[in-house]
């Protein structure tokens, strides 16, 4: 379930949400830590690293932030996907719509495409909109950490940084371990840091349980 914002709709229309202040980050443990604020007010910043733990949090919403102070904040029942991509025209957001209702084979396969179609400038302008979140790899660039830029109007952006060996304890033993770190910007407007520090904890144990995430496939 996303959110995003659109002008105010007619009586009987999606249902809007209002704008509540940010709050303190819930759900973190010593191994997902909520960072400062960004440098804005109104966004917020949280890092963290994956190492394991024993629950799955049932997924939090994500939302995005209203262009002008008649826009209302529109809850989706649909999740699509986009993801930054190099092209020869510099970096576009490709999106892959319904993302929830494919399987990890299929968006993997959606995903590769896209990409192919940004490397070649053969993506349409529908290919290009309508995105609900993103999604930043620049780990593929050799990067541990960085401060993934909101692509407007959205409210929030996940970035992973580069899967690395790492000294990491674990039940009370210190060993090299596969450690990235995933980075998450989001917009207090729309979403306090409860939310986003819930978000990045599922993500993280998704990452260190795949099978949890794959059952769903």
């Amino acid at each position: 379930m996303t959110i995003s914002t659109q002008p105010a709709p007619a009586q009987g229309g999606p249902q809007t949400l209002g704008i509540g202040e940010g709050g303190r980050a819930r759900g973190c443990n010593d191994t997902c830590h909520l960072g400062g604020r960004h440098p804005d007010p109104s966004h917020g910043h949280a890092q963290g690293d994956c190492a394991q733990t024993p629950h799955v949090p049932q997924r939090p919403r994500s939302s995005t932030p209203p262009p002008s102070a008649a826009a209302a904040i529109i809850q989706h029942g649909r999740i699509n996907l986009g993801f930054a991509a190099a092209s020869a025209r510099g970096l576009v957001v490709p999106v892959v719509h319904d993302a929830h209702t494919m399987t990890t084979a299929e968006l993997a396969v959606a995903l590769r495409d896209l990409t192919e179609a940004a490397r070649d400038g053969s993506l349409t302008p529908a290919q290009l909109t309508g995105g609900t979140c993103a999604l930043s790899n620049y780990g593929m660039c050799g990067v541990d950490g960085s401060t993934p830029t909101i692509n407007h109007p959205e409210a929030a952006m996940l970035g992973v940084g580069r899967i690395s060996d790492k000294p990491w304890a674990h039940e009370g033993h210190l060993a090299l371990r596969k450690v990235t770190q995933l980075s998450f910007t989001f917009d207090h407007r729309v979403c306090d840091g409860g939310t986003a520090g819930g978000f990045l904890r599922y993500v993280a144990d998704c990452v260190e349980q795949p099978a949890v995430l794959l059952a769903g496939s």
